[in-house]
C-alpha cells in the first residue's frame, strides 16, 4: 500500500512523527491535510499517511483508490473486533518501520485517526507495547475489549453531535469505559458536526499533539 510523508517545516531530521489513518472508502491523501494544517505549529514532526490494507468492498464497479482497515458489511461489535484484529500486525509492522526509517523512538509517535481510522488507532494504541505518545480519534468508536487496554496513554476523542455515520453516543460509550480503567482523556463535542473535522476540531487537535510530542 501506500504512504505519503510531509516532511518537518524545520528541514531537520524528524524529532517526531504523526501517523494519519483515514476512514473506509478513503486513502492515505485524504487526510494528509491535516498534516498541512498542523505542520508550522509542529515544525519538527513529519506526517505520515498511510492507505489501509483492503481495497473497498462498498465501492462501484470501475472505483479504484479507496481502502478499508475491515469490512463493515456487519456493523455488530463482534465483527469489526475481529476485523480490527486482524489487521493489527499489519499496522503494528507498519509503525515499527515507520520509527526505524525515521529514527524516532515509539513514544515520539502519535496516531490521529478518522472514522474507522480512529477504531484502529484506539485499537493499537490502547495496547501498544512500546507506548507510544498518543492517539487523537475523530468521529470513531472504541472496539477494544477491557482485557485489551494496558498502555496508560493520552488520548483525545472529537465528535460532532450531528454525526449520522457514527453517533456521537460512541463517544460518550468509550468515555465512559475510558474513564473507568483510569485513562488520561480529554473530549470534545462539537455541535452540529457531521461526520467531519471543523476548525474546532483542528484546534483541539493542534493543542493536544503540542502537549504529548
Amino acid at each position: 500500500m501506500a504512504f505519503y510523508i510531509l516532511n518537518p517545516r524545520s528541514g531537520a531530521p524528524p524529532q517526531s512523527l504523526v501517523i494519519l489513518l483515514h476512514g473506509y472508502g478513503a486513502n492515505g491523501q485524504d487526510l494528509l491535510s491535516l498534516g498541512e494544517a498542523w505542520a508550522d505549529q509542529l515544525r519538527n514532526t513529519a506526517f505520515v499517511a498511510t492507505d489501509a490494507p483492503e481495497n473497498c468492498e462498498g465501492m462501484p464497479d470501475g472505483f479504484e483508490g479507496y481502502y478499508q482497515w475491515f469490512s463493515l458489511r456487519d456493523w455488530s461489535i463482534d465483527a469489526m473486533r475481529a476485523g480490527a484484529r486482524k489487521v493489527l500486525p499489519w499496522l503494528q509492522q507498519f509503525l515499527k518501520e515507520q520509527s526505524e526509517t525515521h529514527n524516532v523512538p515509539m513514544e515520539k509517535i502519535a496516531l490521529v485517526g478518522f472514522s474507522q481510522g480512529t477504531m484502529m488507532a484506539l485499537f493499537y494504541g490502547l495496547q501498544a507495547s512500546p507506548h507510544i505518545a498518543g492517539v487523537l480519534g475523530y468521529s470513531g468508536a472504541l472496539l477494544n475489549e477491557k482485557l485489551e487496554m494496558t498502555a496508560d496513554i493520552p488520548l483525545c476523542l472529537v465528535h460532532g453531535d450531528a454525526d449520522d455515520v457514527v453517533p456521537v453516543a460512541a463517544l460518550h460509550e468509550a468515555k465512559t469505559v475510558l474513564e473507568k480503567g483510569g485513562y488520561k482523556l480529554e473530549t470534545q463535542v462539537i455541535p452540529r458536526l457531521a461526520h467531519g473535522i471543523d476548525p474546532n476540531g483542528l484546534q483541539t487537535g493542534l493543542t493536544f499533539l503540542k502537549t504529548v510530542l
